[in-house]
């Protein structure tokens, strides 16, 4: 359970900006976070992107359990996103997941055919195939999307997301403001939630307008009440944009 919910979390990590492509797709960025369940750290999350040079970049979370979580499940997750900006919209050209060691491996691979609009997947279930519209995101590469579109008032927050051999919709709303403690004092956040319809999960993040809208906490409650929480710990290639009060 302490595994899934961390992969769920995991998934909801990323940075970034307004209408054009922000700047540190050009130098890369990369925050560590915590995982806590409990009250205990039960794993370390690093997320990175990293520029290519050529107009590409690489966006990755790997995420390791620690402590206790580590004795039921030695399993490193790491998910990667190749992709490009496109009209100031990150555009996927390959999505990668592996699950390494704990009981079981598990990987998928996606290839996004833009110009057929054609994406083609291989995970545990086969071998597909989905047709996918140009602003269509992958399971990690929506969050670019997202933080992308916090930077730009009342822009919607809807997303179609190629998952597990289907175009799913991801929907996300603004639900408030908070002050939010983070590393470096405590922060102005956008609060936002993840819409499912019919499902008691629930996913919160709050993101920090000057730190480009970063997530410095994320919070997963699961349909049981278990609830865990990725706290940032540092982040570097993004400049703090405001002070903040200790």
């Amino acid at each position: 359970m302490i595994a899934r919910l961390v992969l769920a979390l995991t998934a909801l990590v990323a940075g970034v900006c307004a209408a054009a492509a922000p700047i540190w797709t050009e130098q890369g960025f990369e925050a560590r976070y915590v995982v806590i369940a409990a009250g205990l750290a039960m794993g370390r999350s690093e997320v990175t992107l990293t520029a290519n040079g050529d107009g590409t970049v690489v966006y990755q979370s790997d995420t390791r359990p620690t402590g206790i979580a580590a004795l039921f499940d030695g399993a490193r997750r790491v998910e990667r996103s190749e992709l490009r900006w496109l009209d100031g919209r990150p555009a996927p050209m390959r999505y990668r997941f592996e699950r390494i060691g704990g009981r079981r491996d598990r990987r998928e691979h996606v290839e996004f055919d833009r110009a057929l609009g054609t994406a083609r997947g291989q995970d545990r279930s086969g071998t597909w195939q989905v047709q996918f519209p140009a602003a269509a995101q992958d399971r990690l590469s929506v969050q670019l999307g997202l933080m992308r579109d916090l930077g730009r008032p009342g822009a919607d927050l809807d997303y179609q997301v190629v998952d597990g051999g289907r175009l799913k919709g991801y929907r996300f709303e603004r639900i408030g403001t908070d002050r939010t403690r983070s590393p470096y004092g405590k922060l102005d956040t956008v609060v936002v939630r993840r819409v499912r319809d019919d499902d008691t999960r629930e996913t919160t993040m709050w993101c920090a307008p000057s730190l480009d809208f970063l997530p410095v906490r994320i919070e997963h409650r699961e349909r049981d009440g278990q609830v865990i929480v990725m706290e940032l710990e540092s982040v570097t290639g993004i400049e703090l944009a405001a002070k903040t009060t200790r």
